[in-house]
């Protein structure tokens, strides 16, 4: 096959990625409020205890959007940056959207049962979803398959979110609501970045 001919069908998987890509978070997005339902049998009389009853599935959906939102700005902001594919990073790109897709499971989890497992569960799920992130980029930047303008990310973009949610597995089952908090770190974590670049 000619350079040409390669190039093309370069370009063309890239198009290709990113509108999968957005249709995946898409639906993600979308699955994650289709949980929250007013319980079965709800009349005028107990429609008001009903909302009340589903504060949890509804913080746990905003959790969810808001980690989602991210991820998806993330990762629209690195393949802007790709220049080409290659297989392994097709590969990758496909189990970091296995794991996009997978997240409203978890999220209702957590939403229905107070649990240590289910607080694992989460930060597992978004541990290893933000590994595989910060392992594409670095498999992108080494191999070449980025713009040349593209923005290098420091290490602690790299490793701050899967550090912070797999610390917080094992803190689950000391606290689960201590291990949720934890996640908040990541908000300090990316202010003391963002300043340090500045």
């Amino acid at each position: 096959m000619s350079s040409g001919a390669e190039s093309g069908f370069e370009r063309f998987n890239l198009e290709r990625t990113n509108a999968l890509s957005d249709g995946v978070f898409a639906i993600a997005l979308t699955l994650l409020v289709l949980d929250i339902k007013l319980p079965h049998g709800t009349t005028n009389v107990t429609v008001a205890a009903d909302l009340l009853g589903l504060i949890p599935q509804i913080q746990a959906y905003a959790l969810s959007f808001a980690v989602l939102g991210l991820m998806w700005v993330r990762h629209h902001g690195f393949f802007h940056e790709v220049s080409t594919l290659d297989r392994s990073l097709t590969w990758l790109n496909l189990l970091y959207l296995g794991l996009v897709a997978f997240v409203p499971f978890p999220t209702g989890v957590l939403a229905t049962h107070e649990a240590p497992a289910s607080v694992a569960l989460y930060a597992g799920t978004i541990a290893l979803s933000s590994a595989v992130f910060s392992f594409s980029y670095t498999h992108a930047r080494r191999k070449g398959l980025l713009v040349p303008e593209a923005r290098r990310r420091d290490l602690i973009d790299l490793v701050a979110t899967p550090l912070v949610f797999t610390l917080s597995i094992p803190l689950a089952f000391l606290t689960a609501g201590g291990a949720e908090m934890f996640w908040i770190s990541l908000v300090l974590i990316g202010a003391l970045s963002g300043r340090r670049r500045s």
